[in-house]
C-alpha cells in the first residue's frame, strides 16, 4: 500500500507538472501567436512600403526614362544649335568681309565722285560761257541775217506776172528764219507779190490771211518772216 500511494503521489505530481507544462506550452502558443500576428503586421506593413516603394521606382524609372530622352532631345538641339552656329558665324564672317570690300568700293567711289563732281563743276562752267557765247554769237549772226534779209529785200523787184523768178513763196510756217512785220504802202503788185514803199518785196501764197481788199497805193500791216531777201507774208490787212 505504502508502494501505491508513493506511485500516486508521483502520478499527481507528474499530473501536476504535466498540467502546468500544458499551461506553459498554452502561454508560449499564445506568446507566439502573438509575436506571429505582431511579425504578420510588420510583414504587411513593411509589403506595403514595400509595394509604395515599387511604386515610386517605376514612376522614378519613368522620370529617369523621360528625363534620359530630354537630355538627349537637349543634345540634339544643342548639337543643331552649335551647328547653326558654325554656320552664322561663317556666315558672319563672309558678310563682314564684304562689308569691309563694300566700304573700299565705296570708298574709292566716293573719291571718284568728288573728282567727277569737280570735273562736272568745271564742264558746267565751260559750258554756260560756251553757251554765253554761243547766244551772243547767235544774236549777232541773226541780226546779221536780218540786217542782210533787209537790204536784200530793199534792193529786190518784184516780179512781172508768167515771168521765171525765182521768188517763190516759202509757205505760212516759220521754222527758223527770223520775223518781220511793219507796214508800208503798196507801190506795185502782181498776184503773188507786192512791191512796198519801204523797197521791200512781200511775197504770199493760199495760206496767207488776209483783211480786206487791197489795191496799189493802199496802206497794209504785215507779218512774216524773212527768206531769201524776201518778206513771207503769213498775214497782212489794209490799214485804217
Amino acid at each position: 500500500m505504502g508502494e501505491a500511494n508513493n506511485r500516486f503521489i508521483n502520478a499527481q505530481t507528474e499530473t501536476a507538472q504535466a498540467a502546468q507544462n500544458i499551461k506553459a506550452a498554452i502561454t508560449t502558443n499564445l506568446n507566439a501567436r502573438n509575436v506571429y500576428k505582431l511579425i504578420f503586421d510588420s510583414y504587411s506593413e513593411a509589403k506595403k512600403t514595400l509595394q509604395a516603394a515599387l511604386d515610386k521606382k517605376q514612376k522614378a524609372d519613368i522620370l529617369v526614362n523621360n528625363a534620359k530622352n530630354a537630355v538627349n532631345v537637349v543634345n540634339q538641339l544643342n548639337d543643331n544649335a552649335q551647328s547653326e552656329l558654325v554656320v552664322a558665324q561663317n556666315a558672319y564672317e563672309q558678310a563682314y568681309s564684304a562689308l569691309n570690300n563694300a566700304n573700299t568700293v565705296v570708298s574709292q567711289l566716293r573719291g571718284n565722285l568728288d573728282d567727277a563732281s569737280e570735273k562736272l563743276g568745271v564742264a558746267k562752267f565751260n559750258l554756260q560761257q560756251t553757251l554765253n557765247n554761243l547766244f551772243v554769237a547767235q544774236s549777232r549772226k541773226e541780226q546779221a541775217d536780218k540786217a542782210t534779209a533787209i537790204v536784200r529785200a530793199q534792193t529786190s523787184v518784184v516780179p512781172a506776172d508768167g515771168s521765171t523768178s525765182t521768188y517763190i513763196f516759202g509757205g505760212c510756217v516759220q521754222q527758223a528764219y527770223p520775223t518781220f512785220s511793219g507796214s508800208a504802202s503798196i507801190r506795185k503788185s502782181t498776184k503773188s507779190a507786192y512791191e512796198l514803199s519801204s523797197g521791200n518785196i512781200l511775197v504770199f501764197g493760199s495760206c496767207t490771211t488776209r483783211v480786206g481788199v487791197v489795191a496799189e497805193g493802199d496802206v497794209i500791216t504785215y507779218s512774216g518772216y524773212l527768206k531769201d531777201g524776201q518778206i513771207h507774208c503769213t498775214s497782212y490787212q489794209k490799214a485804217i
